[in-house]
Parts: C-alpha cells; structure tokens; sequence
C-alpha cells in the first residue's frame, strides 16, 4: 500500500514538473516568436523609407550604381550609429530581377535571383511590400519594397537584418535564442555552408555556442522537435517550427535556460512579466505599414 502511494506521488510530482517545463517553454518560445515579429516589421519599416527615397529612385533612373552604392551605404552608417544594427544590409533589384546593387559587395551585379528569391517574385507581381524570414546565399529577415515612381516599377529595394539582435536582446531577459535551418536548404543558402551544424540543421545565428551544439547533438530526433522541448543535464531547450510566406517549413526556432530555473517561481513571474511588457510594446508601436492589410512575416507554430 505504502508504496503505491509513494508511487503515486512520484508520477504526481513528475505530471507537475513536466507541466511547469511546458509552460515555461511556452512562455519563452512566445517571447522569442515576438521578438522576431518586432524585428520584421522593423525591417519592413525600413525597406519602405528605403525605397522611397528621392535619391534610390534617382539613381534607379539614371542606371547610375556608384550613386546608389554610395547612398544605401550612407544609410547603413547612418543606421549603425544610431541603433543595435549590426547585421544590416542592403541590396537593390533590377526590374527583372537581377542582382543591382549590394551594400557589401559593389562588383557583384546582374545575377538573376527570381528561380530561388520568391519574396522578389511576389513584391514585383504584387507590387506590395513584403517581409519574412526569407532564403537566399544566406537565411535571415528580408524585407523588400518596390521602387516606384509616378506608377512605374523601376526595382526594389531589401533590408537584411540577421539574428544575433533578438539573441542579444532576449539574452538580456534571460532567454538563450538561436534558429535552426533544415540543412536541404543550403543549395539555396550557399554562403551558410561552413556554418556550424547540429544533426541536421544548420545554425544560422550564434547564440547557441559550443557547449550548447555538444548539448543537442544527436538528440534533435523528429520525436523530440514533435514533442517540443528536452532536457539536458544542464538546460532545458524548447523548439517551434517556423515557415516561409509562401508555406514551405524553413527550420525551427529554439530557446533554452538553465533547469535549475524550473522549479524557482521567480522565472515562470519573469517570463510572465516579459509577456506583458511585450504586450504593451506592441501596442505602442505602430510600424509604417503600405496599405492596411500588408502581407505578414513568419508563420510559425
């Protein structure tokens, strides 16, 4: 009798603690998913201004790329001084969508990009500006607006913006961040090839060092990214998958903290505190949309 119950208690006490790691993980993993919608729109906002500068088009129409290298880089030194824009980049599109200008390489130039940038593809049909997490050489946040003057199409215009400034910003909220690429990506993805990897993915942000690859690896089975999250001997890591605008499953989106947290109430209240404020954030902050319905950024589960 004595040890039913002792048994009892024991798978009670497990029920409670998985709970307590799901809803933590939860918290967390909605954070982060906030974060990068913050930092889309951010892109988004930028990509718009961008396009819509009297010089961009200036140089647009006079074919003139010295001009326009020197402007987009103006921009990012301008932007960098003033803000956490470390891993900012612009690139700007021909109408046929063709490699025009770029921020850190001016003597590429004319390479098609419409058979593996569907984001170019959908702004030039759509006209419409768009934001994501997008492929290309690299994985990151693409933001695109078109260039338009007086009605005509003359290209468009594309923000990059890395990971590593949502890591830094939720590492200071306590909440370790990275991304996972599905590794079939990199025939796309080719300057993310010497990036490193875990199981099958491949990471396309920092935060998750060493300790943290020697952590997960081998254990990034499909029953553990099903089932969300894992415990370590150290950490707890939690795991959603996030896709591009157009549907297709790009990787996941992963968190992790220290177990010892687990059990102590001051987390699960930080995290709950950190909703909130995020909460407020998104209230106060109305970014410049194109039109009232824009088209959205990453979908994620």
């Amino acid at each position: 009798m004595a040890g039913g119950i002792f048994f009892l208690i024991l798978k009670v006490n497990q029920a409670i603690y998985s709970e307590e790691i799901e809803k933590k993980i939860e918290i967390a993993l909605e954070i982060a998913k906030e974060n990068l919608d913050s930092e889309i729109q951010t892109a988004l906002s930028l990509a718009i201004v961008i396009a819509d500068r009297e010089r961009i088009k200036e140089g647009f129409i006079k074919d003139d790329r010295e001009l326009l290298y020197k402007e987009i880089t103006e921009q990012i030194a301008r932007l960098k001084k003033g803000a956490d824009y470390k891993e900012l980049d612009i690139h700007l599109h021909t109408k046929d969508l063709r490699v025009y200008v770029r921020s850190w390489d001016f003597n590429s130039f004319g390479i098609e990009l419409s058979p593996f940038r569907k984001g170019l593809v959908k702004v030039k049909e759509t006209l419409q500006p768009l934001a994501s997490i997008e492929l290309g050489q690299r994985m990151n946040i693409k933001a695109i607006s078109p260039v338009m003057q007086e009605g005509e199409y003359l290209g468009s215009a594309e923000v990059h913006f890395g990971f590593d400034r949502v890591s830094r910003r939720l590492s200071q909220k306590g909440i370790n961040f990275f991304i996972l690429m599905e590794g079939r990506h990199l025939g796309v993805a080719t300057r993310m090839i010497a990036d490193p990897r875990i199981d099958g993915f491949v990471l396309a942000n920092s935060s998750c060092e060493q300790t943290c690859i020697e952590k997960l690896r081998g254990k990034l089975t499909p029953s553990v990214l099903k089932k969300g999250y894992i415990e370590t001997d150290d950490f707890v890591f939690g795991f959603s998958p996030f896709f591009s605008f157009d549907g297709e499953k790009l990787g996941y989106i992963g968190v992790f903290f220290d177990r010892k947290l687990i059990n102590e109430p001051s987390i699960l209240y930080a995290f709950e505190r950190l909703k909130e404020e995020r909460r407020e954030e998104k209230r106060l902050y109305r970014p410049m949309q194109p039109s009232e319905n824009p088209p959205k950024g990453i979908t994620i589960q």
